[in-house]
Formats: C-alpha cells, sequence, structure tokens
C-alpha cells in the first residue's frame, strides 16, 4: 500500500514542477557527485543571493537533501516533505496545482541537488530537468552508495546522465582536482570552468590555514573556522574567510560556488543581453555569510571546555579519512577522540574500508605527543588519541587500529550512538577534541547531542531534529 502511495505522491508532484518550470521558466544549476554536494548546494544558493537585488528572493536552493526524483520536485514548488501524511500531501496537491495554474512571484534560478542512490535515479529526473549549469563535485575510489551499482563506472555513468542533459549554451563547472570528474566533464563539448587545488585550475584556492581563537573562560584556544586565498582571472585574489566549519570539505563548496557565480553571470548576459558584471568581491562577501548544512564538519561548542567537529550526517571512506585528516591538523590542548560509526552501503568494500579507517587513526596515534597522567580517569589522560567505535562493521576499524599498535585503553567500542555520547560524557576533558562521523542510520548526531555545551541549540546546529527522525529509533 505504500508503495502504491508513494507513486501516486510521486507522479502528481512531478507533474505540478514540470508545469511549474514551464510557466516561471528559471534559471536551473543542477549538481551532482559522490562526495559534497549538499554543502556546495548550499554555498552557490549563499553566492548566487549576493548577485542579484532580491537576495535570497530570487534565489531558491532545494531544502536540507532533497536530491531524489520526489525530492527535486519538491525544491521547484517550494513545498515540504509530506512524509506519511496524507492531509499534508492533499496540502501540497493543491499548492503546486494554484502556483501552476496562477502567477506568484517565484525564484530566478534554482539550486538543485540531484543525486542516485541506484541505478535510473538520475535518468528520471533528466526526463524533466534540463539545467543550464552543472555543478561536479567529486566521485571517490569508493563512493557511498555504490552498494547499489556494479562498478564505480556504472556510478559514473549515472552521474553522466546529468551532464548530457546540460542545455546546449549551458557552462559545466568542473572539479578540476577529481580525474573521473574531469574525464565525465570531457564527453561533452561546450564552455566549462574548472576549480579546485590545482595549478591548471580557473578558480584555485592557496594558503589554507585553521582559524584559532581563546576559548571563553579558559587560557586556551580553539579552532573556530577557516581562511584561504581565491585566485582567479589569471593573476587576481582575494582573501576568504568561513567561520564554524573545518576541512577542505567546505573550502571545495566555496570555490564551487564562486565558479557557478561565474557561470550564471554569463549566462544572465547571454540570456538577457544585459550588462551585468561578476563582482568577486561581493560574491566573496556573501560566501562570508556561507553557513553549512548541520552535520557537515560543523564546529560545535562542547561540554566542559571542548569542541566538537560535528560531521554526523552521513558517512563514505574518502569523507571520514579527510575529517581524520582536520583531526591530525588541528592544534589541541587536549585529546582527539574520533567517534566513528558504521559506514554503510559499501557493499564488498566494506570490511577493507573499515579496515582502512582503523589504521588511519592508528598513524595519527603513533605520531602524537602523550599528554600528562590522571590516574582517576577511566580513559588515561595521557593517551592524546581515542578511536571510538560504534557499530558492528566499524569493530574491524577497532581490530585494526590494535593491530596497528594503538593501545587497548584508547580503543573503545560501543553498540549504539547514544551508549557512546554518554559514556564521554563523563569523561571528557577541557581542551578536547571530538570528531564525529558516520552514515545516517547509525544516528551520530545523538552522540554530538549528549557532548555539547548547550543542548537546547540542538534543533539549530544538528541534523535530522524533526519530528519524524526524533521518533526513530
Amino acid at each position: 500500500m505504500k508503495h502504491i502511495f508513494k507513486y501516486i505522491v510521486e507522479k502528481i508532484i512531478v507533474w505540478e514542477a514540470q508545469l511549474v518550470l514551464k510557466k516561471y521558466k528559471p534559471g536551473i544549476v543542477a549538481i551532482t557527485g559522490s562526495v559534497g554536494k549538499t554543502s556546495t548546494k548550499d554555498a552557490i544558493g549563499t553566492a548566487l543571493a549576493g548577485i542579484f537585488a532580491g537576495g535570497a528572493a530570487d534565489v531558491r536552493m532545494s531544502e536540507k537533501s532533497f536530491n531524489s526524483d520526489i525530492g527535486v520536485a519538491l525544491s521547484v514548488l517550494g513545498l515540504p516533505n509530506g512524509w506519511y501524511n496524507p492531509f499534508r500531501w492533499l496540502v501540497n496537491f493543491v499548492e503546486g496545482f494554484l502556483l501552476a495554474v496562477f502567477t506568484f512571484q517565484y525564484p530566478r534560478w534554482l539550486v538543485l541537488e540531484i543525486g542516485a542512490d541506484r541505478p535510473g535515479d538520475i535518468g528520471r529526473v533528466t526526463k524533466w530537468i534540463k539545467p543550464d549549469i552543472v555543478t561536479l563535485t567529486r566521485i571517490p575510489d569508493v563512493p557511498v552508495h555504490v552498494e547499489f551499482f556494479p562498478s564505480i563506472d556504472a556510478l559514473v555513468s549515472e552521474k553522466g546522465q546529468l551532464v548530457a542533459a546540460l542545455r546546449p549554451e549551458g557552462v559545466l563547472v568542473v572539479n578540476a582536482d577529481d580525474d573521473r570528474i574531469v574525464a565525465l566533464a570531457n564527453t561533452i563539448a561546450g564552455k566549462k570552468i574548472t576549480y579546485g587545488f590545482s595549478a591548471g585550475a580557473m578558480v584555485r584556492v592557496s594558503n589554507e590555514e585553521i582559524i584559532y581563537a581563546p576559548r571563553e573562560f579558559s587560557d586556551f584556544a580553539v579552532p573556530t573556522g577557516m581562511r584561504f586565498r581565491l585566485e582567479y582571472g589569471g593573476g587576481a585574489s582575494l582573501p576568504v574567510a568561513i567561520s564554524n566549519v573545518l576541512g577542505r570539505q567546505h573550502v571545495y563548496p566555496v570555490i564551487a560556488a564562486f565558479a557557478t557565480a561565474l557561470a550564471v553571470t554569463e549566462d544572465i548576459k547571454r540570456k538577457e543581453h544585459s550588462d551585468i558584471r561578476f563582482n568577486p568581491l561581493k560574491v566573496a562577501e556573501g560566501l562570508a555569510e556561507y553557513a553549512p548544512t548541520p552535520g557537515r564538519m560543523r564546529l560545535v561548542p562542547g561540554m566542559r571546555g571542548t569542541t566538537i567537529i560535528d560531521d554526523s550526517y552521513n558517512a563514505s571512506p574518502i569523507a571520514v579519512a579527510a575529517g581524520l585528516h582536520v583531526l591530525e591538523a588541528i592544534q589541541a590542548p587536549g585529546r582527539k577522540i574520533a567517534v566513528l560509526g558504521d559506514m554503510l552501503e559499501l557493499g564488498d568494500y566494506s570490511s577493507a574500508e573499515h579496515r582502512k579507517v582503523g589504521e588511519h587513526v592508528a598513524a595519527i596515534a603513533a605520531k602524537a605527543v602523550p599528554l600528562p597522567t590522571d590516574a582517576q580517569q577511566k580513559i588515561p589522560n595521557n593517551v592524546s588519541v581515542l578511536l571510538v567505535a560504534v557499530g558492528v562493521r566499524m569493530r574491524a576499524a577497532a581490530e585494526s587500529a590494535l593491530n596497528a599498535g594503538m593501545d587497548e585503553s584508547a580503543v573503545l567500542q560501543f553498540d549504539t550512538s547514544r551508549e557512546a555520547g554518554r559514556y564521554l560524557a563523563e569523561e571528557l576533558q577541557p581542551g578536547d577534541i571530538i570528531f564525529v562521523k558516520g552514515s545516517q542510520s547509525m544516528r551520530m548526531e545523538r552522540v554530538t547531542e549528549e557532548l555539547m555545551e548547550h543542548r537546547e541549540q540542538a534543533q539549530n546546529l544538528l541534523v535530522r531534529q524533526d519530528s519524524v527522525w526524533k521518533k526513530k529509533k
């Protein structure tokens, strides 16, 4: 019965979305890849809002991670997910129909995230979405959702359907640091704008560093964000700073947004015969306000003078590795604690990839300097790096960390995120840095909720805080 209900809802919502696109004819930026789609979508929406006089009213982004066929349609219509509430869907149907029949104020540009959980997902969307600009993020060696594809090449081919759907006069915005993305971009002719850290990228980053500031009521500094220089246009550059996040995971979305804003400006000139000029300073100022979606390398103040790097939205091997690199690079007055939940949907890659995670944490621990001893703690204070493994699959990471030389007292194992969070809540000490990550179903945001300084702010700072998610075990 649920499948029939979902089928009917999807058909109606997609049909209404098609009518709305035909009526209002907005420009469309479509984002795909296997890593960083949502953060890139958020950054692009922020950058584009700075271009138009109407600001955010002229730009609409996909809500949260609405990247499926029905999610994209809801984004086009500007409507919420009705979940399993028939009345809410009935209201959606009526509001979507009214938007299609009558004339309302509608955004000039849509910024849509397009995902692929299974073969055919992007193909269904591109039957009715023809983007003006396609922005490609990354496709790592072991992408998330690869479990449902016969090979990585099959997943790349699925992503390629969005590239093929680009309008003939459209622009492709390409991550120059990813060989698969570059190869995918080369399958079509037409204008391309590249971004990345590579020397040949048209929009390039240099001089990236972590920003530190004193923690309130303490005598030590903690990370508060990042800064870097953004180079473009054959020699021009400008400084960019982003707050409350860490990692190249958030540098890439910012430079992708800058490149996409450049592409949108050129598209407006072509379509509207406008004399609009690309204003890099205005775009950079807008990006300074970029606030990534909760659960993506967000810095959250923790209890007792600790700092949480909350990356609990989801997990893939490349994203876990990137987060661990950040944890290693941070100058921390206390311990570095990696709280890692199972990485799901990896298929045959699962066991090997979890073992690699344990080896990575052990390598960080081997380089770390021991801290002073405190015999009163269950977790010895001289242990400077801890691995907290959550879930059945992450046991392989714990085992490989021990085999690689980590002390038994530095490797903890729990079945659930809630158990791990409650244990750590009794053990944290001032200056500790806690990196929290795991796949969506592991609900690792519960660890952050247990450890954050102001739990009353969970609704605004953490992922999966709506009533439907809160009811799930």
